[in-house]
């Protein structure tokens, strides 16, 4: 789980990100930007949530953000409420007036968290279960009554279902099958050929030809 602060004041940044890790308990991956540059580093990159000050008239960081990463929930602090409802049309998930009180933000990181798609599935083999964050995965695999979930971070996870099951879940806004047995994360696709998906992380997948339209059409608006 990704969360990218954004802001131009460095030390505040850093309290921000001290006391995000002592309320979750550093299961959180942070990472800062300081300006329109350092934003770019990240636009081919799966944030979760984006907490940002945009103190520039034209909100040029916050336009960036979302354009390059339309399912992030972004978390604005301003100063006033001058150019409200700009922001709101830009789309963001909740606006704090308070950049001081860091428990607010907090909460609120709390709440988005809350609200993002989790599964809790049986691993193959074992009593145990997972839960798995929709955008900690990268592909799905399906073989046989099996699913082998590989998530951003290179684990493999072997689910013990059937594909009947579970498989229309991943046929959402976030995934696209590409061929009988792979479901691809639509944010991991680096680029598609006539014939292959090549994801960000250089894994390479065939394309079947029942599925080229839909994967064309799904990776322009994703």
């Amino acid at each position: 789980m990704k969360i990218l602060l954004c802001d131009q004041r460095k030390c505040y940044l850093n309290l921000v990100i001290k006391k995000l890790k002592h309320y979750f308990k550093n299961t959180l991956q942070m990472s800062i930007c300081m300006n329109a540059h350092e934003l770019r580093l990240y636009d081919k990159q799966i944030i979760s949530i984006a907490v940002i000050a945009d103190k520039s008239n034209d909100f040029e960081l916050l336009r960036m953000l979302r354009s390059k990463h339309v399912e992030t929930s972004i978390i604005f602090i301003g100063d006033d409420y001058l150019g409200l409802h700009e922001i709101i049309c830009i789309g963001v998930q909740d606006y704090l007036m308070i950049p001081g009180e860091i428990d607010i933000l907090c909460r609120s990181v709390e709440k988005i968290l809350g609200s993002i798609i989790k599964w809790s599935l049986p691993l193959k083999d074992t009593p145990r279960k997972h839960i798995f964050i929709i955008d900690e995965i990268k592909y799905v695999e399906t073989s046989y009554n099996d699913m082998i979930i590989v998530t951003l971070t290179n684990q493999y996870f072997v689910i013990a279902i059937k594909n009947s099951c579970f498989l229309e879940i991943f046929l959402n806004v976030y995934f696209i099958k590409v061929n009988q047995s792979i479901l691809v994360n639509l944010q991991c696709i680096d680029f598609i050929t006539d014939n292959h998906v090549v994801l960000h992380s250089r894994e390479v997948f065939p394309t079947s030809h029942n599925y080229k339209e839909e994967i064309k059409h799904a990776y322009r608006h994703c």
